[in-house]
């Protein structure tokens, strides 16, 4: 299955199995439900959900178990309407080229209501532009807030199974996030991309195609 347009939706009144699910560059794609993939997800465009969450964990963007992993959100506050968007193997999400770097995913989150919550993003390691938390890197998670990125209070932050990274932290409100080297904010404004899912994109491998079972955490 293959998505190559400004925008398209993906949902019906049946359960949905594909081989593969590829989504294009400039491509936005809605997901009103949710697939069942076998084969490759491969992600160069947006991804878009929207989901009610209140005093419950909702994951969003998740695929097949871990074909694909977006963000998820844990709070005891009712949010209401919550709609998430992820632009994936994005080549920049702010504007300014001499930023510190950051990994190649920009989220937007867009509640009903702002309220505090917990939240865990993902990224591939093909995403991670040069990040590796197993090295010794510390993974932060950055707020767009009155014109600066602001780094969250850490909760944890690591590996998991099929080549996904995470970092996991408590936010007081929701706009657009990045995952980042804490201590290494990111600079300037974000692109009018991060809501209009037209981007420029970095060249893609297939990403999904198994990987270890590897672990890390840490807390602060």
């Amino acid at each position: 299955m293959v998505f190559n347009g400004v925008t398209q939706q993906l949902g019906g009144t049946g359960s949905i199995l594909v081989d593969n699910l590829m989504v294009y560059t400039g491509t936005t794609l809605t997901v009103n439900q949710v697939p069942t993939v076998t084969g490759v997800l491969i992600n160069n465009g947006t991804l878009k959900q929207t989901q009610t969450v209140s005093n419950a964990t909702v994951n969003f963007l998740t695929i097949s178990a871990d074909k694909y992993r977006g963000v998820d959100i844990q709070t005891p506050n009712d949010l209401g309407v919550v709609t998430v968007t992820v632009q994936g193997n994005a080549d920049s999400c702010t504007n300014d080229p001499t930023s510190p770097a950051y990994i190649k995913r920009c989220f937007s989150i867009t509640p009903t209501n702002n309220a505090t919550a917990t939240l865990t993003l993902w990224a591939t390691d093909a995403e991670m532009n040069g990040i590796d938390f197993l090295s010794g890197d510390e993974g932060a998670l950055y707020r767009y807030v009155t014109n600066q990125w602001v780094e969250q209070a850490r909760v944890e932050f690591g590996t998991d199974t099929n080549s996904y990274n995470y970092v996991t932290a408590d936010v007081g409100g929701f706009s657009s996030f990045l995952l980042g080297k804490s201590g290494d904010t990111p600079t300037a404004v974000t692109y009018a991309s991060m809501t209009s899912g037209a981007a420029l994109w970095a060249p893609v491998s297939l990403l999904f195609l198994g990987g270890a079972a590897l672990v890390l955490r840490k807390r602060r």
